[in-house]
C-alpha cells in the first residue's frame, strides 16, 4: 500500500490489542518478524478523521405515480423515513413505497449520524 504498487487497494484493517502481541498470525519466525516490521511504520498508525457533514443528502427526483412513491438512492443512507400530514409513515431500505392515499409525501434519509433534510412528492 506504502509503494503505491497496488493501487485499487484503498485500505487496511488491523483488528488487535494495545499489547503488541502478534503470536498465532504469521506462522513462522521469519514472517512474524517482516510483518511486525511492516506493520509498526507510522503509515499504518494513522487514525480516522471525519469532516463535514456525514448525515445523508436529499433524496433526489421524488414522484408520486400511480399510487407509488418513488425517490433516488441517497449513497449514504441506511434507511429512508416516509412522512405524510405531519406523521412518520414508515422507514424502509427500499427507494419506493406503496401508497394508499393521495397528498403531500415527504422523504429523508437516515443514517447513524442523523437525518438527513426532506425532499417532497405529490
Amino acid at each position: 500500500m506504502q509503494s503505491g504498487e497496488f493501487p485499487r487497494i484503498k485500505g487496511l484493517v488491523w483488528w488487535g490489542d494495545k499489547s503488541g502481541d502478534y503470536e498465532g498470525y504469521p506462522s513462522s519466525p521469519a514472517l512474524l518478524t517482516g510483518f511486525k516490521q511492516a506493520f509498526v511504520q507510522p503509515f499504518f498508525g494513522a487514525k480516522a478523521q471525519f469532516s463535514g457533514d456525514c448525515r445523508p443528502l436529499v433524496p433526489e427526483h421524488a414522484t408520486v405515480r400511480k399510487r407509488t412513491l418513488m425517490w433516488s438512492t441517497v449513497p449514504n443512507a441506511a434507511a429512508y423515513e416516509v412522512w405524510r400530514a405531519g406523521r412518520r409513515v414508515t422507514v424502509t431500505t427500499a427507494t419506493s413505497l406503496r401508497v394508499a392515499k393521495s397528498g403531500l409525501y415527504r422523504v429523508r434519509g437516515v443514517n447513524l449520524v442523523g437525518l438527513g433534510p426532506f425532499t417532497s412528492a405529490r
